[in-house]
């Protein structure tokens, strides 16, 4: 009867051994994962904050060609009132 006690205390510490290591095991997996997730969420993060940069370098560009156009404009539309001016004189 001793031995059959001891036994199952065996197994039983034995089982408790293994539960343990694949406590830590689970936990140093789900550590990786999350590292690994925290690092694609980094990555993209940095990837949209580099597209935004690029897109807002766009649109300056973009407004400063508009004024540029604007003040062609104006020296045309200028410049086409002065022809009329003479042609009408």
């Amino acid at each position: 009867m001793r031995e059959e006690v001891e036994k199952r205390e065996k197994e039983a510490r034995k089982l408790r051994e293994q539960l343990a290591s694949e406590g830590q095991r689970f936990k140093a997996e789900l550590e990786a994962l999350k590292l690994t997730k925290q690092q694609e969420l980094d990555m993209i993060e940095a990837k949209i904050k580099e597209a935004l940069a690029r897109k807002h370098e766009v649109i300056t560009h973009l407004r400063d060609e508009l004024k540029l156009k604007d003040v062609q404009v104006d020296k045309l539309k200028a410049l086409l009132d002065k022809q009329r001016k003479e042609l009408l004189s």
